[in-house]
């Protein structure tokens, strides 16, 4: 599902599109996201904070370990700020629930909306763990496949291609989803995300294949939660170069008595150079489609690996820096 803008809906931080909403009245608009991502996502903003009621500028707050569980309060004054701003958060996340939305950049190490690493103090002071966000645990209990990313690690490049490429893999499964799907339909969405799951974990692949083609004797419906949970933990898994250059070879194989020697030999020169890391991946990906181009094949050419996003984001350097 996209936009009227036909481009994918992405939830994000208002301080990171430089909005002045953070605790000292001020931002943290990532460039990343306002220069190169909004050529090809439609942002929807949120600050559950703000939203919750509280001012800008604000006391700052950290999450403190108590023994009635995780409280959010003010670090000076010690002021409570829990209740006000989880009401807030479930009904906000209710919300975003409706929407077509296909993933949310998160603003790091913030009590609201952070990613994993925010740190949790006990009573005395002391450091003592770290967790999401009150907003991020939220959203991921009720989106728990929805893609998420928080705006520092986006600065590494395979992160933010991995992040990309979720987007666009969880966009195809929602609208596959509101296709309401027959069977045949699922062995055919397998089939073209097949080598796209093989570079992600061959082993989760697999059963991905298992699930699509023998429902035995479950329902349809449970087949395809068993199948979307498996989907998305594939694909969770960070790609290798190894099993980029397994893939590489497989759909090589498939155009072996169409390419002569020549052409052949310089493919698996590029393969090989990128399995020892002295070429990126566009480069054998773009000589693959160069002489798919010359001799089309149609299971091949039906590969979301060939393409797992638009390639103007690889093209134009989007994502490589």
């Amino acid at each position: 599902m996209k936009s009227a803008s036909n481009k994918p809906i992405i939830g994000i931080s208002m301080c990171l599109l430089g909005t002045n909403v953070r605790h000292d009245g001020g931002n943290c608009a990532n460039s990343f996201a306002n220069k190169s991502l909004s050529e090809f996502f439609e942002w929807h903003p949120v600050c559950p904070e703000v939203g919750s009621g509280m001012s800008t500028p604000r006391p700052a707050m950290r999450l403190v370990q108590t023994e009635s569980g995780i409280r959010l309060r003010e670090s000076q004054s010690g002021k409570d700020r829990t209740e006000q701003l989880t009401t807030y958060c479930a009904s906000l996340v209710q919300k975003l629930s409706t929407l077509p939305l296909q993933g949310f950049i998160l603003k790091s190490k913030s009590p609201s909306c952070g990613l994993k690493r925010v740190m949790v103090y006990g009573e005395k002071g002391n450091k003592v763990a770290a967790r999401n966000g009150l907003f991020t645990e939220a959203l991921q209990q009720a989106l728990p496949f929805l893609p998420i990313e928080e705006d520092g690690r986006l600065n590494d490049v395979t992160l933010r291609e991995h992040f990309v490429e979720r987007v666009y893999a969880y966009g195809r499964w929602t609208a596959f989803r509101a296709n309401k799907p027959q069977p045949k339909h699922l062995v055919q969405f397998q089939q073209r995300h097949k080598m796209q799951l093989y570079a992600h974990d061959p082993r989760l692949a697999q059963k991905l294949g298992r699930l699509a083609g023998n429902h035995g004797e479950s329902s349809f419906e449970d087949v395809l939660k068993n199948y979307e949970a498996t989907f998305f933990e594939c694909l969770s898994n960070p790609t290798k170069h190894g099993r980029h250059a397994n893939v590489l070879h497989h759909l090589m194989g498939f155009l072996k008595n169409t390419l002569d020697s020549g052409d052949k030999q310089e493919l698996l020169e590029q393969i090989e150079a990128y399995r020892l890391r002295h070429t990126p991946l566009a480069v054998p990906l773009m000589l693959l489609n160069h002489h798919l181009r010359r001799h089309p094949h149609p299971w091949v050419g039906s590969q979301t690996y060939l393409e797992p996003y638009p390639g103007a984001l690889r093209h134009g350097q989007i994502l490589v820096g």
